[in-house]
């Protein structure tokens, strides 16, 4: 077996017939696609390493991995970073561990915190420790027609639906040309939040490479975009990843309104699942998204701890609580352009 570096998705051979492959592949989603990798590196800044293991010159194997660095955090190498998926790519177990080996070395070279594989992997030795029941995803099975679907809704999720409905509000579907409006609402939701939000090329670039994968669902009231969502059309399934809504609107259940509009975005594209996106087991946004049918998917990841475990950058760590507060005190404007440089080195 042969193993190579490469910095650029473009530079490895076979790379992106593999994405190929992949994307042919029944439930394949978009965030399981390479190129998230390359949205991190384009806006973020990361550095990449996509190691990969050959036998005989035909490719059998590959981790891709992302450098993720940034004051006061630290250095930490992950597979991937921003989605849930992850991890070694090979047939063969030999071809896995080889790639998981490769992995170590490099985290040693570069002195980062931990190695992080998103990802389910077997036969480890003792060198891994596994994280389990910290994060899970919520997915809920779609019927093949929207009155199915209002049908198996409860009725407290109904009436919560039905009072969106009466605050009469536009419902725009599009691409790049909702851009602006969504993130206005989403920028204002995580300063809400006391949380750095995604730069506004982050939300471009993903429409960019997604073109043909990626929506934008906006709810405007009085011209004003008072909720909206980003969602990604995989094989089969649909999810969510970004998605917000403007605090003074949620009593008025506009929320629900958007999620009931996104779920019927997804029938009508075909796809059989709805993937809410990852959150923390009993909290409020686990609740949220529970009361629409959806169903925990347990997320293991797997480290190899240098310095110091997941736990300490966990958002529920005391010190993220207290620059929580902080953060929503900052003017608007200073939070979105700080956010950018906070966020590139989370390893979120």
């Amino acid at each position: 077996m042969a193993l190579h570096t490469y910095h650029r998705l473009e530079d490895a051979r076979g790379l992106q017939e593999w994405e190929q492959t992949r994307r042919g592949m029944e439930l394949w989603r978009v965030t399981e696609s390479l190129y998230w990798l390359e949205i991190g590196r384009e806006v973020l800044g990361h550095r990449l390493y996509y190691i990969t293991c050959s036998k005989y010159g035909s490719l059998q194997g590959i981790l891709p991995l992302a450098e993720v660095r940034g004051l006061p955090f630290g250095t930490f190498l992950i597979s991937v970073p921003y989605v849930n998926w992850g991890g070694p790519w090979a047939w063969e177990y030999e071809t896995r561990k080889a790639l998981l080996d490769a992995a170590i070395v490099l985290a040693e070279k570069r002195s980062v915190q931990y190695l992080e594989i998103r990802g389910d992997i077997e036969n480890l030795d003792g060198r891994w420790t596994a994280r389990r029941g910290h994060k899970v995803v919520m997915l809920r099975k779609l019927p093949g027609r929207e009155e199915y679907l209002w049908q198996e809704m409860g009725c407290k999720v109904r009436n919560q639906i039905r009072k969106g409905m009466k605050m009469n509000m536009d419902v725009r579907v599009g691409g790049a040309e909702l851009a602006g409006d969504f993130y206005r609402v989403y920028i204002h939701n995580m300063h809400y939040l006391g949380t750095p939000a995604y730069p506004r090329a982050f939300l471009r670039a993903i429409l960019k490479y997604f073109a043909d994968r990626s929506e934008i669902i906006v709810l405007r009231k009085a011209r004003v975009s008072v909720a909206g969502a980003l969602l990604l059309h995989g094989n089969g399934i649909t999810e969510v990843p970004l998605a917000a809504c403007l605090p003074e609107y949620r009593s008025s259940c506009a929320n629900m309104l958007l999620y009931w509009e996104l779920m019927r975005r997804a029938i009508e594209r075909g796809s059989h699942w709805f993937d809410f996106g990852r959150c923390t087991p009993g909290s409020g946004n686990y609740q949220f998204k529970k009361q629409w049918g959806a169903e925990p998917l347990q997320l293991t990841w797997y480290y190899y701890i240098r310095r110091r475990g997941p736990e300490s950058m966990a958002k529920e760590h005391p010190r993220f609580r207290r620059w929580q507060s902080l953060w929503k005190r900052l003017p608007l404007a200073l939070a979105e352009w700080f956010g950018s440089y906070i966020i590139r080195g989370l390893p979120l």
